[in-house]
């Protein structure tokens, strides 16, 4: 991420390294705050947890042992997730019991502003029900996972960029291989492959801008700008 602008996650800032269990619970809350935010009105964090353990198995190791007080972080990691989507942010409706949103939350967003932008997306295309399928939501939590457990360097934020530059080029691929068929008889990854380096490059400085990949395979793969 560039160095010129405030970046509030700090998972991208690199100042938190993504653990399994950040990674394993955001995955579960997200089809939870999907389900809290059509209630017009704020869930306290306790109660949000009960739901949650509520919606899945109580099996699960993780989150029978989370706590309120850690859930910030869990939100901050869904908040990869919404960001990559440029989304809002869903938690503003998960406060405090007096049904405030804390300060250091508050100095990153506008609660009310991000309550009502959220109203205006469809959930279901990004998000699946507790314990559904959405091919996408858990490939994204699946490659955040594989960050999580293999980057042991110094740089945990270039780490991350770096896994979801490679999802921008992924699902680029995806939803345009009628235009890579075109181009070749090789499967999509095959033909990638040779320009795998310089798209992640590319890509990587602003890989939160959604058209991103769109430019960079205009620059970058030959014939594909004139189909």
């Amino acid at each position: 991420m560039s160095s010129n602008f405030y970046e509030e996650n700090h998972f991208f800032r690199g100042d938190r390294r993504l653990s399994r269990t950040d990674v394993e619970l955001a995955r579960l809350y997200g089809p939870i705050l999907k389900q809290i935010k059509s209630k017009d009105s704020p869930t306290p964090f306790k109660d949000f947890i009960k739901i949650t353990r509520r919606a899945y198995s109580s099996r699960n190791y993780s989150l029978l042992r989370a706590r309120p007080i850690n859930t910030g972080r869990r939100f901050e990691c869904f908040r990869i997730y919404l960001k990559f989507h440029q989304l809002p942010d869903l938690s503003a409706w998960v406060t405090s019991l007096s049904g405030e949103n804390s300060e250091s939350y508050k100095k990153d967003f506008i609660p009310i502003m991000e309550r009502s932008k959220v109203q205006l997306v469809e959930w279901d295309n990004y998000i699946p029900d507790p314990g559904k399928s959405h091919i996408r939501y858990h490939e994204f939590f699946n490659s955040l996972e594989k960050t999580a457990l293999n980057y042991r360097g110094p740089d945990p934020a270039d780490a991350l960029i770096n896994t979801l530059s490679k999802l921008r080029i992924k699902f680029h691929a995806q939803d345009n291989k009628d235009k890579l068929d075109l181009l070749s008889n090789k499967g999509w990854f095959l033909f990638l492959t040779p320009y795998a380096r310089q798209l992640i490059d590319f890509i990587k400085p602003q890989v939160l801008y959604q058209d991103i990949a769109e430019e960079a395979f205009r620059e970058i793969i030959p014939g594909y700008k004139n189909l």
